[in-house]
């Protein structure tokens, strides 16, 4: 039996850093608004489509991203609380004779 977590702590936090870090990057990303006047009507509606599918593109990577690091952090929390569990059940069969 190992003295670790199966799941390091240490990489699920440079995990979870990673996922904020690329949320952050997301919240940055802009559309320029659809207020140009491009000379001509088609363009200027594709565009308009354009940027509304753009921030609903990003809203949804920032909520997975959010969400994400939010399972990350419960992931490591669930994986250490079995790994106790279990090296208990472990230590405690270990002393009932066969």
């Amino acid at each position: 039996m190992t003295a670790s977590f199966a799941c390091d702590p240490a990489e699920m936090t440079r995990l979870k850093g990673r996922h904020d870090t690329l949320r952050g990057t997301v919240d940055e990303i802009t559309v320029p608004s659809g207020a140009i006047n491009w000379g001509f009507l088609v363009v200027t509606s594709g565009y308009s489509k354009l940027e509304s599918d753009g921030n609903r593109r990003r809203r949804t990577m920032h909520d997975w991203c959010e969400h994400m690091s939010e399972l990350i952090e419960q992931t490591s929390r669930d994986a250490q609380a079995a790994d106790s569990h279990w090296a208990s059940v472990i230590k405690k069969d270990r002393r009932t004779s066969l």
